[in-house]
């Protein structure tokens, strides 16, 4: 790859990660501290968690909080090793599935082009939040449809019981989003373009990176839902509000509104790890698109195919 650079902890990039993992780390350490202490203190400002959240947490993950955190923070550093060593299959796959959306139009042609490693701040911050915004909008509907008792121990299916469910389901379905973001971006960070010219007909040149059909899917997708997701949510949570005499039972409905940026920290470690690794997992990726008959390709400056 060219424009090799090193990253550290030192790195202005990395800094914008470790925000949210701090923010991760401290709501983790509330949510401990109100597992130990809110019978005695009486809780976060007067709001407690339920029991359940410490006996069992995810229902789907086995034993009490203390394991699940664990494995919640561990698990999307996992997914990163994973993505590393699938990442050159995943890249052709997804490639050949690019493929099936021109089966009634004149198929493009591919290649790989190598982009700078370099990345700005605001991208890195950009695929952090949308792939936890995606995470959020899943999680809600999944409930919606009544499934909260798979994420939330316990029987009382009221508006309290779906809050605390989409909650946990948010934690359970954070590491599969991710798992289809690396793909995703390892995608797009390979280069792998798909071109199409029309010499014959009135019709513009047509080329971008294959990942731009997936991303705007998503992107359009996330745009869409999570406006009607917080508009649902806030109405929710002013109902409770209003309806409850006690503020003990709004950690988790007040804490839905911020989620998406809570649980951000948690895939700061492997985007991390992904920056850090980012030369080697395309001189792994290259090759064997090479080998399966995608050649590189140079995309010339706009000045070099002006007409004088």
């Amino acid at each position: 790859m060219s424009d090799k650079i090193r990253i550290s902890i030192f790195d202005k990039r990395f800094i914008a990660l470790l925000i949210p993992l701090i923010i991760s780390l401290l709501y983790i350490i509330i949510l401990i501290y109100l597992a130990i202490f809110q019978d005695e203190f009486g809780g976060f400002f007067g709001m407690k968690i339920p029991n359940e959240f410490i006996t069992e947490f995810v229902f789907l993950i086995p034993g009490p909080m203390w394991t699940d955190i664990i494995v919640i923070y561990g698990i999307p550093i996992g997914i990163f090793c994973i993505i590393y060593y699938i990442s050159p299959y995943t890249n052709r796959l997804f490639t050949k599935v690019h493929s099936i959306f021109y089966v009634f139009r004149k198929r493009p042609s591919y290649g790989i082009f190598q982009p700078s490693t370099k990345i700005f701040i605001s991208k890195l911050l950009f695929r952090l939040i949308l792939a936890c915004l995606l995470t959020f909008i899943l999680s809600y509907y999944i409930v919606q449809i009544g499934l909260g008792h798979l994420f939330r121990a316990g029987s009382a299916p009221d508006a309290l019981f779906d809050a605390e469910a989409k909650f946990l389901a948010t934690f359970f379905f954070l590491p599969f989003v991710l798992l289809l973001f690396f793909v995703l971006w390892s995608l797009e960070d390979s280069g792998m373009i798909a071109y199409r010219i029309f010499p014959e007909k009135r019709k513009n040149p047509d080329i971008n990176g294959v990942y731009k059909i997936y991303k705007g899917f998503i992107e359009y997708l996330v745009g869409f839902s999570i406006i009607f997701v917080y508009v649902g949510l806030i109405n929710a949570t002013i109902n409770h509000v209003q309806t409850e005499s006690t503020i003990e039972a709004l950690f988790i409905p007040f804490s839905l509104i911020f989620l998406p940026f809570i649980i951000s920290g948690l895939i700061a470690i492997p985007l991390f790890l992904y920056e850090k690794n980012i030369d080697k997992m395309m001189n792994r990726i290259h090759p064997y698109l090479m080998k399966k008959g995608y050649n590189k390709i140079n995309v010339p400056d706009f000045k070099d195919i002006e007409i004088r």
